[in-house]
């Protein structure tokens, strides 16, 4: 499970360095920018299987979602779950790990 989310996280800073840089790379790579975006796009069943995986144990709820940022977003923004653990776990990985690698600041 770590060795998964050790992978998921690698594979969002590279989607993270790539958003950053799209254009430029687009101009300087040529057919290699392609293969980036395999790259950052492949990365979505990695998060979808860390989400119905080890997420659904982690947060002891089934998932209603494809992905593990739209279940925080949830928690987030949910009123029924203000002040619960499943919230403050939510505001812990959106704020500490996901958030500050997002070029727009806000990934959850």
């Amino acid at each position: 499970m770590i060795l998964l989310f050790v992978l998921l996280f690698g594979w969002f800073l590279t989607a993270m360095w790539f958003l950053r840089r799209r254009h430029q790379l687009r101009e300087k790579l040529g057919p290699v920018y392609f293969v980036l975006v395999g790259i950052v796009l492949g990365g979505l069943p990695l998060d979808a299987v860390l989400h119905f995986i080890p997420g659904t144990i982690w947060f002891l709820d089934l998932p209603q979602e494809l992905t593990l940022s739209k279940r925080l977003e949830r928690y987030r923004e949910d009123p029924k779950y203000k002040g619960t653990w499943r919230m403050r776990h939510a505001d812990f990985v959106c704020e500490r790990i996901l958030n500050p690698f997002d070029p727009s600041g806000h990934h959850c």
